[in-house]
């Protein structure tokens, strides 16, 4: 089953589903807020939910709404997928974000005008010798990137009234009043932290006994922009939980990837998050 709040996405999503054939997807233009006071019976409970371009992007009130619907919707053991903007990546481009979305709600221009002129700005700060460019040497790097990316994307990003980039904790604070807790990382090159990180940086995660302080640590060692976590909806029965997250974890002590095809050179290298 799927939930968008935009009608137009959920013709597109169905009129996809017919055209391969499918007719066990059903797809409803819900609101998190109705939904949240009045989950409707037929839509069950699921062992699986994704949440991609949903939870950085909303309100308050609404990603709260949201996290009820995820009480309502998760079966017990049930796994859920929750990608969204990750601190503390984003913070040199606060003031950007900021200023442009300033601009944009004191104007009557289009937004892509308005983002042009915005850049326009924030290039004169720079070349004027703005000590907040001193401060936050990235800003001059994301207001660059930002150029060569696509309007309707950075409109998406810096101008939504909901958007906002969380720290790990905060979203797993969020989620545990759903009864989620959380699993580990969806990114395979981060299942690698904090091993391949320096042994000096490695010691500081480790040493944290709390599983929320450690991840926010770790992000903040690799100046985390974007997070892919994987939460799990805790049994009734705490015993039953422990037991099977343990034979979790032993399948995926086993799981092996392999690449589809060898690698032209001596080497292959993978960029990350974090090398």
């Amino acid at each position: 089953m799927g939930v968008d709040f935009l009608p137009d996405h959920i013709d597109h999503a169905r009129a996809v589903a017919a055209a391969a054939g499918l007719d066990n997807i059903y797809f409803s233009d819900g609101d998190f807020v109705q939904l949240a006071s009045d989950w409707p019976e037929k839509f069950g409970r699921f062992d699986y939910v994704t949440l991609h371009g949903v939870y950085s992007w909303i309100s308050a009130p609404v990603r709260a709404a949201l996290v009820n619907c995820l009480a309502h919707a998760t079966a017990p053991g049930a796994l859920v997928y929750v990608a969204y903007n990750g601190q503390p990546g984003w913070l040199g481009s606060m003031p950007f974000r900021h200023i442009t979305r300033l601009m944009r709600e004191t104007s009557d221009q289009p937004s892509t005008d308005v983002l042009r002129q915005s850049i326009e700005i924030f290039d004169r700060m720079a070349a004027g010798g703005a000590s907040t460019f001193q401060i936050l040497p990235g800003l001059k790097a994301r207001v660059a990137a930002v150029k060569k990316q696509s309007p309707n994307y950075v409109i998406h990003e810096f101008m939504h009234e909901g958007w906002h980039p969380f720290w790990a904790s905060e979203v797993a604070a969020e989620l545990d009043r759903a009864g989620l807790g959380f699993v580990g990382t969806a990114t395979i090159a981060e299942t690698l932290l904090p091993t391949g990180l320096p042994p000096a940086l490695r010691q500081m995660i480790e040493e944290q006994s709390v599983d929320s302080l450690r991840q926010d640590i770790q992000d903040f060692i690799i100046n985390q922009s974007f997070r892919r976590d994987i939460f799990r909806h805790r049994r009734d029965d705490a015993s039953a939980t422990h037991s099977q997250q343990g034979r979790d974890m032993d399948a995926l002590g086993q799981m092996q990837l392999h690449l589809l095809t060898s690698p032209q050179g001596a080497a292959l290298d993978v960029k990350t998050s974090f090398a």
